[in-house]
């Protein structure tokens, strides 16, 4: 039953992007969470939101063909070296890989298909009402997502630490999704929407307060500290004037945080470094190091951080955390398992998203739809510091849905 359901919702996505391109795209943020619905086709692994990004654009294509409208499309543009080069680094890591197999599917599953969607968003989103309807998606994504969190919550499923995960595999992956599709909430922040609409202002506020008692109960500090960031990032643009009190309201919010948590063994260890999350980190990062020097040009191949881990135990005493896929930082992910040449990609691509928003911000356009774009990617790189903010497939979409709209901002029509 749910396969027949499946292929006719690919059906009516496939249609829809041939008729009303739009609105298919704006179905990928609002079904990011399809990731979790795996399936394997004559072999192949896949999500189900893979095969909806796939329909999308298979349809979009079909649409353009009967349109006569093939030769407009639009390719990577100012970000199409660092995107081949990271790409580049990708797949000559994948060459000196123990597993090629996992290596090729996480290519797909995380380059090749959030470079799809950039390129769905960078050829058919034009108007400044359409890049506000795919953060109102992906808000609304973030809400559904915290509404079943706080069943987890109530009906006491939580980790063996107290901790909020929903269906996640760790509170830090749930507090990742929901912080983006937080941020993303900020476009609906509208002083005559909530005059004129009260039922439609009381809803927005019950999304933004759902996503954020399901953020506060993941205890993902790593996550509290990006989003802080992040809305400092926002903030600090959009309200110049006030800058002085926006500095005292996030400390003044942090102290806050601070000391909900004084008295939690999870704090209690993190001040004492004793079998705390952070000494596990430091562990990590010691690790993951020493594979980098031993692995420098080329890496290890993606998806093989774990193997490469437990390999090097030898070289130190007992680990605190044996199960590690991702060395909990997004450069050193990008460097051991896309080698030197993907960092760099990597970085080059970071530096043009930087300029960019620079550029769009002293224009004084779209200011809203600017900082928003900066706050999430402030998120990313703060809680990429402690965590690994890209390597997974709703995350590497998420990533790339903030580039592409960072070009389609820079050439919205009216």
């Amino acid at each position: 039953m749910f396969n027949i359901f499946l292929v006719i919702f690919l059906l009516a996505t496939f249609c829809l992007a041939i008729k009303k391109e739009y609105w298919a795209v704006v179905l990928i943020p609002l079904f990011l969470p399809l990731y979790f619905l795996r399936l394997t086709i004559i072999n192949i692994p896949t999500t189900a939101l893979e095969l909806v990004i796939y329909f999308i654009f298979a349809g979009w294509l079909v649409g353009r063909y009967r349109a006569n409208n093939i030769k407009s499309i639009v390719w990577f543009e100012i970000f199409f070296w660092p995107i081949i080069i990271i790409l580049l680094g990708v797949m000559l890591s994948i060459i000196v890989s123990k597993d090629t197999r996992v290596g090729l599917g996480i290519l797909k599953g995380w380059f090749i298909d959030p470079l799809v969607v950039y390129l769905l968003i960078i050829n058919i989103v034009k108007l400044k009402g359409q890049v506000s309807k795919i953060y109102i998606a992906w808000f609304v994504s973030g809400v559904v997502v915290s509404v079943i969190a706080l069943f987890y919550l109530l009906t006491g499923y939580l980790t063996f630490d107290g901790r909020l995960s929903a269906y996640y595999s760790s509170p830090n992956q749930l507090g990742m999704y929901l912080v983006p599709a937080l941020l993303a909430g900020f476009v609906l922040l509208n002083r005559n929407l909530f005059k004129y609409n009260k039922i439609l202002s009381c809803g927005i506020v019950g999304g933004f307060l759902a996503i954020v008692i399901s953020l506060y109960y993941t205890f993902s500090y790593g996550a509290w500290l990006g989003l802080l960031f992040g809305l400092w990032g926002f903030l600090w643009y959009q309200f110049k004037e006030h800058r002085n009190k926006i500095i005292v309201i996030l400390v003044v919010v942090a102290l806050l945080i601070l000391g909900t948590q004084l008295v939690s063994e999870k704090m209690q260890n993190l001040m004492k470094y004793s079998r705390s999350s952070l000494e596990s980190r430091l562990i990590i990062y010691r690790s993951a190091l020493k594979i980098g020097q031993d692995h420098w040009l080329l890496g290890i191949g993606p998806g093989m951080f774990q193997r490469s881990y437990l390999e090097y135990q030898k070289l130190y005493p007992p680990y605190l955390e044996w199960s590690s896929p991702q060395p909990h930082n997004i450069f050193l992910a990008f460097w051991l398992q896309s080698g030197l040449v993907g960092l760099v990609g990597f970085v080059w691509l970071l530096r043009l998203f930087i300029n960019g928003v620079v550029a769009y911000i002293k224009k004084n356009q779209y200011r809203k739809l600017v900082l928003i774009n900066l706050s999430i990617m402030i998120y990313f790189l703060v809680h990429g510091m402690t965590d690994t903010t890209y390597w997974n497939n709703d995350l590497a979409i998420m990533f790339w849905i903030i580039i592409a709209l960072n070009y389609t901002v820079a050439h919205l029509g009216d």
